[in-house]
């Protein structure tokens, strides 16, 4: 088991590493002077060159990647190029708003997923089984703009329940939350019954209930946990594509979050931002991975020993 754990966090370690070096030279081959956009395109050459050499953009690529990997063991992610302030304060509120809304959006998705999944596997061909395939149908090719654009007109201005952009109160979370979370419900929900209808179908299943088992004891005990492996793959993974990609939710719902942030920052050629966020959201990612490796071996012991 701890052999286990180890394999898992050092390919965690990897992972973190490949995105920082990446991410670094990337961002080095993308058109566009950082020094020039702050100082202005009619700024005179000299103040380009000294805030180049303020900014340590005058030293060689690969010196500049050693003193980056440095600063980062060091816990020191740099400063704004364009507000001066550390990159950790400039990221810290903006990523625990999306945080926020990622959690959120895939704790509603994960309960409707599961609850329309779960129920249309057991009465398949249905009518409730139909409807729910539809609506998950719908949910899947809904873009999200144009979701959060219609709760906006019905929740918002037409109805007055919840307020239509910003932050501070739980009500300001609703509507970013149902949108994001509406598309991840129907992929979770598909994924559940076609897991759950494979599994009702097994012998171990049948050989419950001809022992005598209740028909919820079969579907909790045996059938479900077995559907869940897939399932807890997909929703690992929705947690991580929102906090990428929440960038349409937060421009729409002005919520001030990660998103946001990058898209500007990258236009801003603001090195040290754009590489904090693919850390932070990399470092999600590949955390909720390894959480999701660990809850496999709860599932299903015998993952732990591959």
């Amino acid at each position: 088991m701890l052999a286990f754990f180890v394999r898992r966090l050092l390919m965690l370690l990897f992972v973190l590493f490949s995105v920082v070096t990446m991410a670094f030279f990337v961002m080095r081959l993308a058109p566009g002077d950082p020094a020039r956009i702050i100082a202005g395109f009619d700024a005179p050459y000299e103040t380009i060159l000294a805030l180049r050499r303020e900014l340590g953009l005058d030293r060689p690529v690969i010196v500049q990647y050693v003193r980056y990997l440095g600063s980062l063991l060091r816990g020191d992610f740099g400063r704004s190029y364009n507000t001066r302030r550390p990159v950790l304060e400039e990221l810290g509120w903006r990523y625990k708003n999306t945080l926020i809304l990622a959690i959120c959006a895939v704790s509603f998705s994960t309960f409707l997923g599961l609850t329309l999944g779960g129920l249309s596997a057991i009465k398949p061909y249905s009518i409730f089984d139909n409807f729910a395939m539809v609506v998950a149908l719908l949910g899947v090719s809904a873009p999200i703009f144009w979701l959060a654009v219609i709760f906006m007109w019905v929740f918002g201005v037409k109805l007055r329940i919840f307020p239509t952009g910003g932050t501070g109160t739980v009500r300001h979370i609703v509507l970013p939350s149902l949108t994001l979370g509406l598309a991840l419900s129907a992929v979770i929900a598909r994924m559940t019954r076609s897991c759950l209808l494979e599994c009702l179908g097994q012998d171990y299943v049948r050989t419950a209930r001809a022992m005598g088992f209740g028909e919820r004891t079969v579907i909790f005990r045996y059938a479900l946990r077995n559907a869940l492996i897939p399932v807890v793959t997909v929703v690992g993974l929705q947690l991580g594509y929102s906090l990428a990609g929440a960038v349409l939710t937060e421009t729409v719902f002005a919520w001030p979050g990660l998103g946001r942030l990058l898209v500007d920052s990258i236009f801003a050629r603001d090195y040290p931002v754009v590489q904090g966020c693919f850390i932070f959201v990399a470092f999600t990612f590949a955390l909720t991975n390894f959480l999701v490796d660990v809850v496999y071996s709860l599932l299903d012991p015998r993952i732990r020993y591959h």
